[in-house]
């Protein structure tokens, strides 16, 4: 076996020997393999039978397709050079065939993974400015109806029934984030019960398919951003949903997950955690996709994006929690969730009962770029009798700090949105702010989760996170853990 054997053996591109005519004389293996023709069945083609189009000889890097055995057509790249052994003699062609199928896969799921960043860097301005938006509307709404709660009129009844659609805006703008940063979940201790119910019903709304909840009714309290699991609960119900074509079962189970050696848990911290199942009864997944189903872009729909999956194994990931997959044929899909737990933990909202709380009089600076925001801000820190200093700038904020401490009255706590456009922002302000006065509180206040000073607000000079847009009840909780 010559150098050249070898070398033509291992090729990765089809080599064709052709005659001057185009009839093939000599094919190498790779030839074989993308055409889907032995190579005994090349040698009784032309060149001309395998491409599409015309043929023509010198060529090098044109595009053009070729029709494999089974009659698919596939992309490739052409290249050829004539033999000559003496000047204007051709005794053949040496032709290369490049199968471009990989690479074209590849270049659309860049362009598909660019417009996706530009549109991620659309959904977080988007999301930042409702945010701000929401603000105003559901902290006014929320006042509106404190204010009428003893009035037993319509307009108090008609003002809660808004307010119970705020917290799924609320998830909307978090969700847009999420897909624009990749955001961190900002956790709190939830009733797991309570996030999948409400999430499997609205993905189930409309449909035919019969749905199963089964909670354990000694089920640990969850440690999770709610929003983002609902997320996840959502993803997984509609692909089940799309998968059986609106009629099947759907079963979800959770259970606490007490088995410390469980293989589940395997590269996980150690601590609690609660086992959650999705089921459904659907066709199963192809066994070919059950290694790639969390990767992006794979889906088994026609109009999927093959983000869904991607998307809750990210955040699941970030919850230092885990999702698997198990699936077969016609046998339906089951995805297993790890959900991080705190058994000691009080469900905010529920079983935290609040302490006693009285701000009045107290001095706050606020420190917001949006004029709707600081207002509504405002009006309910008046309503615990709170006086309110506004800044609209790092610098107004800094300056306001020590105008206070030269007069001797300083603030007993201050609120700080993160992102001011065209100025100093809130970290930065908060150092500043705290080398004048080290002892004051501040609350930091955003629409963003991502944030590094979100999930650890302590490390950044501030005592608790607001998390925007926020109602009268979650503003008094902030203050109320800052200045008791």
């Amino acid at each position: 076996i010559t150098a050249a054997d070898q070398i033509i053996g291992v090729m990765s591109d089809a080599l064709f020997l052709a005659e001057p005519g185009g009839n093939i004389a000599f094919v190498n293996d790779s030839a074989a393999q993308v055409t889907g023709y032995s190579a005994s069945e090349l040698t009784a083609l032309k060149i001309t039978d395998l491409v599409e189009g015309e043929f023509t000889s010198p060529c090098r890097n044109i595009r053009n397709t070729c029709i494999q055995k089974n009659q698919k057509e596939i992309p490739v790249l052409l290249s050829s050079v004539p033999l000559c052994r003496r000047k204007d003699e051709i005794e053949g062609h040496v032709v290369l065939m490049k199968d471009m199928t990989d690479f074209d896969r590849m270049e659309a799921e860049l362009s598909k993974a660019q417009k996706l960043e530009a549109l991620g860097v659309f959904a977080g301005g988007i999301a930042h400015d409702l945010n701000n938006m929401l603000a105003g509307v559901i902290g006014f709404v929320d006042l509106a109806r404190m204010t009428m709660e003893q009035d037993s009129g319509s307009a108090a009844c008609y003002l809660g029934k808004a307010r119970q659609s705020f917290p799924r805006l609320t998830d909307l703008t978090r969700q847009l984030l999420t897909f624009a940063k990749g955001g961190s979940p900002v956790k709190s201790v939830v009733d797991l019960c309570a996030v999948v119910s409400e999430s499997a019903s609205l993905a189930l709304s409309g449909s035919a398919i019969r749905e199963n909840i089964e909670i354990a009714p000694d089920l640990w309290p969850a440690e999770i951003d709610p929003g983002q699991i609902s997320q996840v609960i959502n993803n997984l119900v509609i692909n089940a949903r799309q998968a059986m074509e609106d009629h099947g079962d759907i079963t979800i189970r959770a259970h606490n997950l007490t088995d410390a050696d469980h293989p589940l848990l395997e590269g996980l911290p150690g601590g609690f955690y609660i086992l959650l199942t999705v089921s459904d009864t659907g066709p199963g997944i192809p066994a070919e996709l059950l290694p790639r189903i969390f990767d992006p872009f794979v889906t088994t729909k026609e109009s999927g994006s093959g983000l869904g999956l991607s998307t809750s194994h990210s955040i699941l990931k970030r919850h230092r929690g885990a999702i698997r997959v198990t699936s077969r044929e016609g046998g339906g899909t089951t995805f297993t969730l790890v959900i991080p737990a705190r058994p000691e933990g009080e469900i905010e909202g529920i079983t935290a009962e609040r302490k006693p709380f009285t701000a009045r009089g107290k001095r706050c600076l606020l420190l917001d770029d949006d004029a709707a925001v600081r207002e509504v801000a405002a009006a309910m820190l008046d309503t615990f009798g709170i006086i309110t200093t506004e800044a609209s700038t790092g610098e107004d904020a800094v300056a306001a700090v020590e105008a206070a401490i030269r007069d001797g009255r300083p603030f007993d706590f201050a609120i700080f949105d993160l992102t001011i456009v065209g100025g100093m922002g809130g970290v930065e302000a908060a150092g500043m702010v705290k080398a004048i006065d080290r002892k004051l509180p501040i609350i930091v206040s955003s629409g963003y989760s991502d944030i590094p000073v979100m999930e650890n607000p302590q490390a950044y000079g501030f005592s608790v996170v607001l998390q925007k847009p926020y109602q009268v009840g979650a503003l008094r909780d902030a203050i109320s853990s800052v200045i008791g």
